[in-house]
């Protein structure tokens, strides 16, 4: 089984906390991602990784401006790792284990940043990134009492399927290819410029472009608006 380490190297995270979470994301992955999108992975703990070894960093400061978190290829030894910056999540009232969920869910279905759904996006054809937590990354919801963040399912890729009335976890997003309030999401429509599409306060209106993303070298998350919880899944 594919396995990514969890490595907490920030000062502001203890490690009792840090375990609470730690188990709250294997939970997430184990029974709400895993069985939506077909992918299972065991987290583990580590105090350090290899070059070789995929994981997911928490660190006391970004090395990007406005960067929650990211997940990138290191192209040296071809392996996904992702970052995660619990000081800057903090600035913007946002949990760093909802950053560390966002970011974890988003390694695992996309792994070396490459993969993208053949869709429609603003009624033209488009190419739209596969990150299935950014559409809807302010709507956290707790597992054990620890916040997570809401994820959107393959049927949210596909602007055709509008009966399929399941496109997030939480039952939120009514129609695909719609953002949630503080969503976005990275679309191209020529397959060489990527931009990156904001709904600010509304989830349909108030999209604006940002030209010149290339999502890959980084796929970056910014902290725009403040998470807000919903509800615990339905069993």
């Amino acid at each position: 089984m594919r396995t990514i380490l969890l490595v907490n190297k920030s000062s502001l995270i203890d490690r009792d906390a840090f375990g609470r979470y730690a188990a709250a994301q294997q939970r997430q992955v184990t029974e709400h991602f895993g069985p939506v999108y077909g992918l299972d992975v065991q987290l583990q703990v580590a105090a350090d990784h290899k070059p070789n070894e995929e994981a997911v960093v928490f660190c006391d400061h970004p090395d990007q401006a406005d960067a929650l978190g990211y997940h990138e290829l290191v192209q040296s030894s071809e392996t996904p790792l992702g970052f995660v910056f619990p000081g800057l999540g903090a600035k913007y009232s946002t949990p760093w284990e909802s950053i560390g969920s966002h970011e974890t869910l988003e390694q695992i279905k996309d792994p070396y940043c490459n993969r993208a759904a053949v869709g429609i996006w603003a009624r033209r054809p488009a190419i739209i990134a596969d990150e299935p937590a950014d559409p809807c990354q302010n709507d956290l919801y707790a597992i054990d009492d620890v916040p997570m963040s809401n994820f959107v399912t393959p049927a949210w890729f596909d602007a055709t399927n509008t009966g399929a009335g399941f496109y997030d976890l939480l039952g939120l997003v009514k129609t695909p290819c719609t953002l949630r309030p503080g969503g976005y999401i990275s679309v191209s429509f020529d397959l060489k410029h990527w931009h990156q599409v904001f709904a600010w306060k509304h989830p349909m209106t108030g999209y604006r472009f940002h030209p010149g993303v290339d999502r890959y070298k980084r796929v970056k998350r910014r902290g725009k608006t403040g998470p807000h919880f919903i509800q615990r899944p339905k069993k």
